[in-house]
């Protein structure tokens, strides 16, 4: 688990404003503590604004000495605008904020997620029902 004293404070402060993030959020298996030797860590951002392969690319290598990583593909970054609502709902629902710009964006975005999730309830309810049936008749 990471630990997040004033420096490691200070670093995600600096690489948020340099890519006017808001929120930076690790979910997956290292909050959960589900890790064995191959886990990667996974990073949710929401940000003012969207970012090419490139940009991605620069945010993650500023998180390597953050999560204390060597080698860059063993972090995976997830855009929040972008993310599904199982996905969105998974982040806020076990992720942990490493970074929030605003007071309570994160718990506004999770009631977000609550709601997007819980509308989007019925279909995929459909969708495992027709899986289902097409399934038994094989």
């Amino acid at each position: 688990m990471i630990i997040i004293n004033q420096t490691i404070e200070k670093i995600l402060s600096e690489l948020a404003n340099e890519h006017e993030l808001k929120l930076l959020v690790l979910f997956g298996s290292r909050v959960t503590g589900r890790i064995h030797d191959e886990s990667d860590y996974d990073v949710a951002y929401l940000s003012e604004r969207e970012f090419s392969t490139a940009e991605e690319s620069e945010i993650i290598f500023g998180l390597m000495p953050i999560l204390r990583v060597r080698d860059e593909r063993l972090i995976n970054i997830v855009d929040m605008k972008t993310a599904g609502p199982l996905m969105l709902y998974s982040i806020t629902n076990k992720g942990r904020v490493l970074y929030e710009r605003e007071n309570a964006s994160f718990f506004a975005l999770k009631l977000h997620a609550w709601k997007v999730f819980v509308d989007t309830q019925p279909f995929r309810d459909n969708y495992f029902r027709i899986l289902k049936e097409r399934v038994c008749k094989i």
